[in-house]
């Protein structure tokens, strides 16, 4: 008895799918066009994240950091105090030395990186590289 209810059911799944495709040439067309359009060009450039300056000193401190609170130059916590020229410009932070300022003693939301922490030259390395990167 089992035995006929597993053919009929594999028999019905088949009837089943054979009525979702219309025929197997237009599926396997299909098929070929969706993994066509998969593949990347290869003369597409990589594009590097948002915001990214490959090889300026600063960007593995701000990895270490600053990255994980500030991804691309956003603000997981407050959206309006992104690292954006326009936002830091908008807190009065306009130098390097405004946004170690603001590293040392934080707002709310923000953890305190003191000297123990950053020595102030990696500090200014950091600065310079948000300055540079997210203008």
């Amino acid at each position: 008895m089992k035995k006929h209810i597993v053919l009929w059911t594999i028999m019905a799944l088949g009837l089943v799918h054979q009525s979702c495709t219309p025929s197997d040439q237009p599926a396997q067309q299909e098929t070929q066009v969706k993994e066509e359009v998969r593949q990347p060009s290869a003369d597409v450039a990589e594009v590097p994240e948002k915001g990214a300056l490959s090889g300026h000193p600063g960007e593995q401190l701000f990895n270490k950091h600053c990255k994980k609170c500030h991804p691309g130059g956003g603000n997981i916590i407050n959206s309006e105090k992104t690292l954006f020229r326009d936002a830091l410009a908008s807190n009065n932070i306009n130098t390097p030395e405004d946004i170690i300022r603001t590293m040392r003693n934080p707002g709310k939301g923000m953890p305190r990186f003191g000297e123990e922490k950053i020595s102030n030259s990696e500090a200014k390395t950091i600065a310079e590289y948000i300055l540079e990167t997210f203008n």
